[in-house]
């Protein structure tokens, strides 16, 4: 089951959409990401790969299988806490999003 969970959350997230050599760094990182949260991360990688650090939450809604906006804060707070992203808002209440680790993987 855990094999179908990862297979599943790559498929949705769109990280097998990627240059393989970006597609396998982001896969790396993603090693000791629990399946329950695994494809919002991968997602919230894929647009951090693209350049977009405001990822749509209409989408992570949708990876995660919700479409409630306070699990979707809950889930990024989740992510946070554990290390994996970076969470900013501006003073407009803007969020921005930065995957720990990605600094050196662009999609090229």
């Amino acid at each position: 089951m855990a094999e179908f969970r990862r297979l599943f959350a790559s498929a949705v997230s769109g990280v097998g959409q990627l240059p393989a050599s970006a597609r396998e760094a982001i896969e790396g990182l993603a090693e000791g990401v629990d399946g329950d949260v695994l494809a919002a991360y991968l997602a919230v990688a894929v647009a951090a790969c693209r350049g977009r650090t405001k990822p749509d939450e209409d989408e992570l809604a949708r990876v995660y299988g919700s479409s409630s906006p306070g699990r979707i804060r809950r889930l990024l707070d989740h992510l946070e806490r554990s290390n994996l992203i970076a969470v900013r808002e501006d003073f407009a209440g803007e969020r921005t999003i930065s995957v720990l680790g990605m600094e050196c993987i662009r999609a090229d």
